[in-house]
């Protein structure tokens, strides 16, 4: 019986809007980061903070504790600042953007691994959202877009494994759509 219920389930589609939505967020939260402080130095608690809050926006309704991420990811981005300023004695961009979005994805973990089975994706997808955005790839407007791109992916398929304590939230959202 059990075999049969799980060939007839349908796969879950993607959620596109979540994942527009969060790019879309991200990019925000880094154009307006960016152009109150455009040479961060001691403001790097409040580009993770900006960035942070409209990722928030999203991401109140899709998980009970929501609260904490603004916090955990100003910590994450001035932990991962300090990290760079610490441990990087020569400038090298794309190591320094995998210490600063590991350190925010690190911090946004403590708040995500209480919600969703495999969180600790968080921290990995985090760190390689934030280098490739940063790599000059696509310039600088839409660095944030490209983390957003990465991270609310990676969102996207996290939030499909929610742990079974907080799970009838999200699955009651899931009915609504």
């Amino acid at each position: 019986m059990r075999g049969e219920e799980q060939q007839s389930r349908k796969p879950e589609s993607f959620d596109w809007t979540l994942w527009v939505k969060w790019i879309l967020a991200t990019t925000l939260g880094w154009l307006v980061a960016f152009a109150l402080w455009p040479e961060p130095g001691y403001g790097q608690f409040a580009y993770g903070a900006v960035v942070g809050t409209a990722q928030w926006v999203v991401l109140r309704s899709l998980i009970p504790e929501h609260r904490w991420w603004i916090p955990a990811s100003a910590a994450g981005w001035a932990g991962g600042a300090a990290g760079v300023a610490l441990l990087l004695p020569a400038a090298n961009p794309i190591v320094a953007q995998a210490i600063i979005g590991g350190g925010m994805g690190l911090a946004q973990w403590l708040v995500l691994r209480w919600q969703v089975h495999r969180a600790w994706w968080w921290i990995v997808l985090s760190a390689l959202g934030w280098t490739v955005a940063m790599m000059g790839i696509l310039g600088g407007l839409l660095e944030g877009a490209m983390a957003g791109a990465v991270t609310g992916f990676a969102l996207e398929l996290l939030l499909r494994h929610p742990r079974e304590e907080v799970s009838p939230g999200r699955l009651e959202s899931k009915k609504g759509r």
